[in-house]
Order: structure tokens, then sequence, then C-alpha cells
């Protein structure tokens, strides 16, 4: 049992190459049980995601830019 509660992930860009250790970190604390949400700017996609990784690209919310404040 996790005395936590949700965690969100407010980012410019995900994945980001340089920056996968995010979504290493949001594959390791699912599989603990913590629930993880991810929400983004703008989309970024690689080859070699594991099926888990792939699985956080798929559940992330990514906010369209007309969305956004100008």
């Amino acid at each position: 049992m996790h005395l936590c509660g949700n965690v969100v992930y407010i980012l410019a860009h995900f994945t980001k190459i340089s920056e996968t250790f995010i979504l290493r970190e949001v594959v390791a604390l699912r599989r603990i049980g913590v629930p993880v949400k991810v929400v983004a700017l703008n989309r970024m996609c690689y080859d070699g995601l594991s099926p888990e990784e792939e699985a956080c690209m798929q559940e992330a919310l990514f906010v369209p830019q007309l969305f956004l404040p100008s």
C-alpha cells in the first residue's frame, strides 16, 4: 500500500530523447502501483521503446497547441 496520492508530470515534450529518465521513472512508479498521469504539450516518438514505455506514451495527455494562451 502506498501512502501517496496521484503523481502528475507536466512537460513541454514527452518523451524527449535527452530526458528519457522521466519515461523510465513513470514506468517504475506504475510498476509499484503509484497512479501517474503525464500531460505534455508536444509528443516526441522514438523507436526501441519497451511495451510499458509505449503504453505510457499512449496514455499521456497531449494538450493541443490551439488551447494554449498566446
